[in-house]
């Protein structure tokens, strides 16, 4: 939810727009201000869903760019036998995640970091599910693949991705679909920029497709706002884990 570097950010902590996400002033005003939590909680729990119907259970959960930790919380909750992993750039939503976590906090570990380090965060095939909300939009295209690549080796055989994000829409639709969305979710008065376009659905599925993932679908769309699922074969690509170290 928080976002992390992209391969052109400025510096540590900012996104290709110059927000800083590890300043109170943007990461706890956003959080207190977000007003799509109850319109995303139906995907993030269809996600769960699809992926319980799958594996049964689940071991290891991992939620990049976690922000206040909603999506790790449902996964916790769904799966209580699972030990999470709390991904964020932003110490501030650190804290915020350990209040809305609970007792459930106590199952996961924390890991004040960029997206970018996922590789050195969380051990190659490790990992049954990764989640994200709201944080791949910030991304450019190399990045993105990047991402993408360091998931596919993150997650075990069979593992699952569930990414929900904001796409970017090719006029007149983005234009129809703004004007509607206001009728059900009001602005966010502390909005962050974004300078450059969002990735559109198509740069996603060609970057999971670059990485390696053949068994992908998108089972939930509202406005902007996509749930990309999909799941590690054991025909995915593994990149050596060494190509995708930051340097």
């Amino acid at each position: 939810m928080t976002a992390s570097i992209s391969s052109t950010a400025p510096g540590a902590g900012t996104d290709g727009s110059g927000n800083d996400w590890t300043t109170s002033s943007t990461a706890l005003t956003w959080a207190s201000a977000d007003q799509m939590s109850g319109l995303l909680d139906l995907p993030r729990r269809l996600a769960l869903a699809v992926a319980e119907a799958d594996l049964g259970g689940v071991g290891l959960v991992v939620d990049v760019g976690s922000g206040p930790g909603e999506f790790l919380a449902l996964a916790l909750e769904r799966f209580p036998r699972a030990e999470g992993i709390w991904i964020d750039v932003s110490p501030d939503m650190a804290e915020l995640a350990k209040a809305r976590l609970g007792d459930l906090a106590g199952r996961v570990r924390f890991e004040v970091t960029g997206l970018e380090h996922l590789g050195q965060v969380v051990p190659a095939g490790s990992a049954d599910l990764i989640v994200s909300s709201r944080v791949t939009h910030h991304l450019d295209e190399n990045a993105l693949a990047t991402f993408y690549r360091q998931v596919a080796i993150a997650l075990r055989i069979g593992g699952w991705l569930a990414n929900l994000d904001h796409v970017t829409l090719d006029e007149p639709w983005s234009g129809r679909l703004r004007r509607a969305r206001s009728q059900f979710v009001p602005p966010n008065p502390s909005a962050h920029r974004h300078d450059r376009p969002m990735p559109t659905a198509g740069q996603h599925a060609d970057a999971l497709g670059a990485a390696g993932f053949t068994d992908v679908e998108t089972p939930w769309r509202a406005f902007f706002s996509m749930l990309i699922l999909a799941r590690n074969h054991a025909s995915v690509r593994k990149i050596d884990v060494e190509e995708e170290q930051p340097r």
